[in-house]
């Protein structure tokens, strides 16, 4: 029985030291760190949210404190937490102006508002496209302009152009839609009006000859088959390769068809 004493005694040590060597490697600020990048690298957002808040409240003012918050965003905005990761970068913006990597603040602020922008204007969110609010992507637009002005040479410029031209696109896609909904339900002058708005203020955009086909329509439902024919002119000069002509005249059918949701839902959505 003597014997058996120090055995147990040189046991409950080495549980001892092991356990404080396991608490050492993922207390130490570095080692925590490594975890939570580790969980962002395994796309394990909800995890990784829980560490690095962890750090931010251990760590305040260690050496990764300033990493941390810019990783919090990040991870916020994977995990769409969209108003937790603008108001993150807000305060960052706030706090730390002339941080060299600011410029990425200013840039994320814009995906942010691009990501709550999609979620509020989804396809299946009303009924009505006139009522469906897609202001977020002119948020979006303007965010990342204001990035743009102040960081020209940023390495996320191009990025920033290419988000500021989905955005483009999504407000030309909802002016033609509100157009197409006008013309559907012979509010022709309503109809008109986008339609020409549309084409002045989205320039370049793909709806363009959609734009121009559905005005020489809207038009010919009028009875005005003058103005319906210098639309028809003005597409062909412009789109002469558009799907809306076929042997230069216009073959367009903008009939209203319920979409395939409709009948899924049994006409709840659509």
């Amino acid at each position: 029985m003597p014997s058996v004493v120090p055995t147990l005694f040189a046991l409950l040590v080495l549980v001892m030291l092991t356990a404080c060597g396991q608490q050492t490697r993922i207390t130490t600020e570095g080692d925590s760190y490594a975890r939570a990048q580790q969980f962002l690298e395994e796309g394990r957002y909800d995890a990784a949210i829980d560490q690095l808040e962890a750090m931010e409240n251990r760590f305040p003012f260690g050496a990764y404190a300033t990493q941390v918050q810019l990783d919090l965003i990040y991870a916020h905005y994977e995990r769409r937490n969209y108003e937790r990761a603008m108001r993150r970068s807000n305060r960052f913006i706030r706090l730390q102006p002339a941080h060299p990597r600011v410029d990425y603040v200013y840039y994320m602020r814009g995906l942010i508002s691009f990501g709550m922008a999609e979620r509020t204007a989804s396809l299946l969110s009303t009924r009505n496209p006139v009522d469906r609010d897609v202001s977020g992507y002119d948020d979006t637009f303007m965010l990342l302009e204001e990035f743009l002005d102040r960081f020209p040479d940023s390495d996320y410029r191009d990025d920033a152009k290419g988000v500021m031209q989905v955005a483009r696109s999504r407000m030309a896609e909802h002016s033609f839609n509100v157009a197409l909904y006008y013309y559907q339900v012979d509010r022709t002058e309503s109809a008109l009006t986008r339609l020409n708005k549309l084409l002045a203020e989205f320039p370049g955009e793909s709806v363009q000859d959609d734009a121009l086909a559905l005005k020489a329509r809207t038009h010919e439902k009028r009875g005005d088959t003058e103005a319906a024919e210098r639309t028809l002119e003005l597409l062909r000069s412009e789109f002469p390769d558009s799907a809306f002509l076929r042997d230069e005249e216009l073959d367009a059918d903008f009939r209203f068809r319920r979409p395939w949701y409709f009948w899924l839902t049994l006409g709840l959505v659509g």
